[in-house]
């Protein structure tokens, strides 16, 4: 948890339910520094069955390719390719910097409860003042979010998000309870 460091690079995470966790320690901001490069997430397959004892939610597909609670995420590695999860990047309480990642066929999954349930980013700021910088790979390159139920999904946060090709979205933004804030869709 609190000052710890994670890589992950060129991996692979298939028919996880979350494959990077970050959990509420308790603690107001956990110093963990994340960074992931090169990486694919998904679930296409059936999910495997709760282990017995747990009391998480296991639906058909994923929750989450990454679940953060109260600290900073770089996911500006590059090269990222989430698909067929519930969501895609959860966090709550975070600042997110998201770059070079792709979002396919997000899309809702009953067995979880999540607001925005079937969101490419998922953010709710909570108490404090925080972020979402996302960065796409530009209007007439690849799409950065395709087939989605949400693209972006925020509460409470400030939203700059830039250089997006968004196909066959449900909805592209949805950023609620943003005053005071700035929000910034450019390019």
């Amino acid at each position: 948890l609190d000052s710890t460091v994670v890589k992950v690079d060129n991996t692979q995470f298939h028919n996880n339910r979350v494959a990077l966790h970050v959990p509420d320690s308790g603690l107001a901001y956990n110093h963990v520094a994340l960074s992931v490069t090169n990486s694919t997430f998904y679930s296409q397959d059936a999910m495997p069955v709760p282990y017995p004892g747990q009391t998480t939610a296991v639906g058909t597909r994923g929750y989450a390719a990454v679940d953060v609670y109260y600290m900073t995420l770089d996911f500006t590695g590059g090269n990222n390719l989430i698909h067929d999860m519930s969501n895609g990047i959860v966090a709550r309480g975070s600042d997110l910097g998201v770059a070079d990642c792709r979002f396919v066929n997000i899309a809702p999954d009953a067995a979880y409860t999540l607001a925005g349930n079937g969101a490419g980013i998922n953010a709710h700021g909570g108490g404090g003042f925080h972020s979402v910088k996302q960065t796409g790979f530009g209007m007439d390159s690849t799409p950065s979010y395709e087939n989605c139920r949400w693209g972006l999904y925020t509460e409470y946060m400030s939203v700059k998000s830039r250089d997006n090709q968004m196909l066959d979205m449900g909805t592209a933004y949805r950023v609620a309870h943003a005053g005071f804030l700035y929000v910034d869709i450019l390019d």
